[in-house]
């Protein structure tokens, strides 16, 4: 029997394992046996997704860790980024390439196809959106070695809370890149139109600047712990993800099991995951006015809220997930 060990990674704020990795793991096809292993532990301010001293600091110490840990299995796979060279009994899963993920950050030229090449070159790849797959092809990956397979969503998993009245809910630990000010933005249009008939919630990170503008917001929480986010999500009627750069969008996943109308940016692989269910948006005035129009018209918001519930089941049945992740461990078994 193959012996399979996960590297996993922790939340930002929390030490559960990373939602999307719980996603995966809750679906392994049998007739494989499996291990896990995390990550160092750190404190939450080393664990920014962007560039910054302390996701550098973080790396460094993390290159030091991934090198020198002794790893002993058939096949290793690990989730979004391990700093040590992967053999071809690697799988690297991953919601973006490397040159995408810097692309964020500004882009560092042709480095991100070396690194890929000489980092992850020799692995199988498991993506989550076409999105992806295409960063990993202009990194230099060969297109039968990317697998996008979708992340399970079980029926146990769909629970439809009670929802306070005419609620939106912002959620988003990076400011910029998560779209803060343009959540604020919106959420003044809502309040300047609708005044206290709706209910608007912030959760998230608001640099100085910005603080004026939580006159706008009802209810706000720092970056909090995610089953208080869960919480609020469950209980908002509308989730506004307005991302200036989002590789997947588990929030939006989260916010379709709970029953809330996502409305949502185009960016990044986050339009593939809400279009054809919610409602993902090109521009900042399409995102007001559709959450205005969920907030206003029960009827519109049912019918998008049933239109996610059918796409989970469509595109996120845990047996044809089992079923692909299969295939890509056969590929390991044949060898």
């Amino acid at each position: 029997m193959v012996h399979v060990e996960f590297l996993v990674q922790y939340g930002r704020v929390g030490r559960s394992i990373r939602s999307g990795i719980r996603m995966r793991l809750s679906a392994l096809p049998d007739g494989v046996d499996y291990s896990v292993r995390g990550e160092p532990l750190m404190p939450a301010r080393f664990n920014e997704y962007g560039i910054s001293m302390s996701s550098m600091a973080k790396g460094l110490l993390r290159i030091l860790f991934d090198n020198l840990m002794q790893l002993k299995a058939d096949v290793f796979h690990a989730f979004f980024w391990w700093y040590r060279r992967m053999g071809d009994n690697w799988i690297l899963e991953n919601d973006q390439s490397l040159s995408q993920f810097l692309h964020m950050s500004g882009g560092l030229g042709r480095a991100p196809r070396f690194l890929s090449s000489f980092t992850y070159g020799r692995a199988t790849v498991i993506t989550w959106t076409n999105w992806a797959k295409s960063g990993f092809i202009r990194d230099g990956f060969p297109e039968e070695s990317i697998h996008v397979i979708d992340l399970p969503v079980w029926p146990q998993w769909i629970k439809l809370e009670r929802k306070i009245d005419n609620s939106i809910i912002f959620v988003g630990i990076d400011f910029h890149l998560k779209g803060g000010d343009i959540a604020l933005g919106v959420f003044k249009y809502l309040k300047e139109r609708w005044g206290s008939s709706v209910r608007t919630i912030y959760i998230g990170s608001v640099p100085d600047e910005y603080r004026k503008q939580l006159k706008y917001v009802d209810e706000y929480l720092p970056p909090s712990p995610s089953s208080t986010v869960l919480d609020r999500i469950g209980k908002s009627k509308v989730l506004l993800l307005p991302s200036r750069w989002e590789a997947y969008g588990i929030t939006a996943i989260e916010a379709m099991m709970r029953g809330t109308a996502v409305v949502s940016s185009n960016a990044g692989g986050l339009g593939e995951v809400v279009e054809g269910a919610g409602t993902a948006c090109g521009d900042v005035a399409c995102m007001a006015e559709t959450a205005e129009d969920l907030l206003t018209s029960p009827s519109t918001w049912k019918s998008q809220v049933n239109r996610q519930l059918e796409s989970l089941v469509n595109k996120h049945s845990p047996n044809d997930v089992m079923d692909s992740l299969s295939k890509v461990y056969e590929l390991f078994m044949r060898r």
